[in-house]
Parts: C-alpha cells; sequence; structure tokens
C-alpha cells in the first residue's frame, strides 16, 4: 500500500531503514543498508536485516546514529507485536539497540523493562528523536509533563533526566519537537517543532536556556522561504550550519 524511507548519513554511508504495509496488515523486513558518498552508482551493502539476524529485531526503527566512540551504529525501536481480538496483541517497548558493523549483530542497549532493571527508572512512553555524543544517547520523551529529554548511558542503559521542557517565562517551550541534533563543539541543541515550523537553539550549558533561530516570520525572520510541514532537521559540522527538511506543499 506503498512505503516510508528514512536515511540518515553515518560515517559517509547512507543508511537506510524500510519498512511498509502489505495487503491492509502491518508488516515489517527492515533492513539496514550502505553505499559510498563517493560512488558514481550506489552499490549497496547489507548492514543488518531482520531475516539473519533474527535477535533484537528492528521493528518501528526511524533514526540510526554513529557511536564515533564505539565505532557501532545505535538504533531505535519499538518491539511491536499486534494482537486484538482476534488473536493479536500490541505491545510497545521502546528503547535502543547497538548494531555492530562488522556482523550486524544487535544488543540491546536501554529498553523499557522497569520491572527488572532499575535502570531503566525512566520509561520512555512517546519517543521524538535522539542524538549520540561521547558516550551517551540524548533521547526526547514527547508524553511526560512537562516533556523532558534523557540522558542514556550506552555502556549501562542507566537513564536520568537531562532537562525539561519548561523555559523559567514559559514563552519558548517545545510543542512538538520532531527532530533534533547537536553541536558538540559549541554544546547547542537545535530542535525542530512541528507545531510552529520553527527551529530553536538551546544552550545546554547556560541553563537550557533557549530561543527561535529560524521560524516562518513568527519572530521577524524573512517569509520568503517559509517552512511547509518542516520534518526533519541535521547540523552540518563542516559548514556549520543547520539542514532543515521542508516538504513545500
Amino acid at each position: 500500500m506503498g512505503s516510508n524511507t528514512y536515511s540518515v548519513l553515518v560515517a559517509g554511508s547512507i543508511v537506510r531503514d524500510l519498512g511498509w504495509l502489505s495487503q491492509g496488515k502491518l508488516a515489517f523486513d527492515y533492513a539496514i543498508l550502505k553505499y559510498s558518498l563517493d560512488a558514481e552508482t550506489p552499490n549497496f551493502t547489507l548492514v543488518s536485516d531482520n531475516q539473519t539476524q533474527k535477535e533484537q529485531p528492528l521493528v518501528g526503527t526511524e533514526a540510526i546514529r554513529f557511536d564515533q566512540q564505539a565505532n557501532r551504529l545505535i538504533a531505535d525501536t519499538q518491539f511491536n507485536q499486534l494482537t486484538n481480538d482476534i488473536g493479536v496483541v500490541y505491545e510497545r517497548w521502546y528503547g535502543l539497540v547497538a548494531i555492530d558493523l562488522a556482523t550486524g549483530v544487535r544488543t540491546v542497549v536501554s529498553g523499557n523493562n522497569v520491572q527488572t532493571d532499575e535502570n531503566y527508572a525512566f520509561k520512555i512512553i512517546i519517543p521524538a528523536d535522539y542524538f549520540v555524543d561521547n558516550g551517551f544517547a540524548y533521547y526526547y520523551d514527547r508524553r511526560p509533563t512537562p516533556e523532558r529529554m534523557l540522558k542514556i548511558n550506552l555502556t549501562t542503559g542507566e537513564r536520568t533526566e537531562w532537562f525539561s521542557n519548561s523555559a523559567e517565562n514559559k514563552k519558548y517551550n517545545l510543542k512538538v519537537l520532531k527532530s533534533l541534533d547537536y553541536d558538540p563543539a559549541t554544546k547547542f541543541l537545535y530542535a525542530l517543532d512541528a507545531a510552529i515550523d520553527s527551529v530553536f537553539k538551546i544552550d545546554t550549558q547556560n541553563g537550557f536556556t533557549r530561543g527561535p533561530i529560524a521560524s516562518n516570520g513568527n519572530f521577524g525572520e524573512s517569509t520568503a522561504l517559509n517552512y511547509v510541514s518542516a520534518s526533519a532537521l541535521s547540523w552540518d559540522q563542516l559548514n556549520q550550519r543547520l539542514l532543515v527538511t521542508n516538504q513545500l506543499e
């Protein structure tokens, strides 16, 4: 019935994560592929899939990040089992898995098993986006009040709260965070708020103060290239600029 494709730049390669609907039923056959950006003709190579690597399956994955410190991939995942009154149960398990680049083998880094492991004290309810930096993943959860970002140790899986969505003056609280990225050099966090199609800059070293840096004229910027359903952003470290996906309906 259609397909959704997500892509992310990882260590000089494009990685794609595929899933689709088939004959009215939710079906997943996820695979992570890569190809060199320098190649004139893309030559895809399999990194990890759900056919040969059956442990910790990729289900509902929307973001893949490169953990440079450990030379591996980190993928978000939700383990879905569809069940209803005709015999299918639906269960969500939000968390992160690590993927070995050589073998494609996946291992759980941090999950939602709050009943059996104290490391998972902060349960992820409605995940938005995350980034990886210096051995930690920073994961934004939209459901709590106020919304919050968790700091997840990629070695132990331990979770702590990094900051919550409550600016002191309440003026620039994020409403519907869609995408985020981080500049490790300046420690600034950039967040795309889909509710008002605006990008915010958050100073992580100064009380997480925040303010808009690009919008549809709500804060005085040019309206010549207004966002229409902006969906993702990425920090271009090399050129010191933000790249924002704009669907331009």
